[in-house]
């Protein structure tokens, strides 16, 4: 790692880990100094130890590269570290959450749900399904063609409109 300074007052909880106000710092002692705690703290909020060590390696990665690009002062690099995280979680919450939720093939009866959908428009790019029956999650549902490998491609759902119960 390359000897980036950075003015201080403490960098974790610990004694140890204890700086005194303007005393500067490298890159490899932030990380030596911090990682632990930081890891266990995405540790905690992810509760998988490879998704945990990731989160941590991209914390650093872009913490470090703001701390070379910025002239800023860090009072306290274990908490600087962990907005970071939680920035990084919230991504990838977002991204999930964009994404939607995913179903197993295996668990679903396709010849009873192919039986309750009608593809009432298909542009080739663009499709409106219409769902009916009584387990129907929703009325329309809008689908936007991601890759068309074939006649089917892969499709993802774009929006839909609630069933009014």
């Amino acid at each position: 790692m390359g000897k980036k300074e950075t003015a201080v007052s403490h960098l974790g909880t610990s004694q140890k880990e204890h700086r005194l106000n303007q005393e500067t710092l490298t890159e490899e002692e932030i990380c030596s100094g911090t990682w632990k705690e930081v890891y266990l703290f995405i540790y905690y909020k992810v509760g998988n130890r490879e998704e945990a060590e990731d989160i941590t390696q991209e914390t650093y990665a872009r913490a470090l590269d703001f701390l070379q690009r910025e002239s800023v002062i860090i009072d306290n690099y274990s908490n600087f570290l962990k907005t970071v995280a939680i920035n990084i979680l919230r991504d990838q919450w977002r991204q999930k959450q964009h994404r939607g939720t995913q179903l197993d093939i295996d668990e679903v009866n396709t010849e009873e749900l192919l039986d309750d959908i009608t593809i009432v428009q298909n542009t080739g790019e663009a499709a409106i399904a219409e769902i009916t029956g009584a387990a129907a999650p929703a009325g329309r549902v809008y689908l936007k063609r991601l890759i068309r490998q074939d006649s089917t491609g892969i499709w993802t759902v774009a929006g839909y409109d609630s069933i009014m119960k």
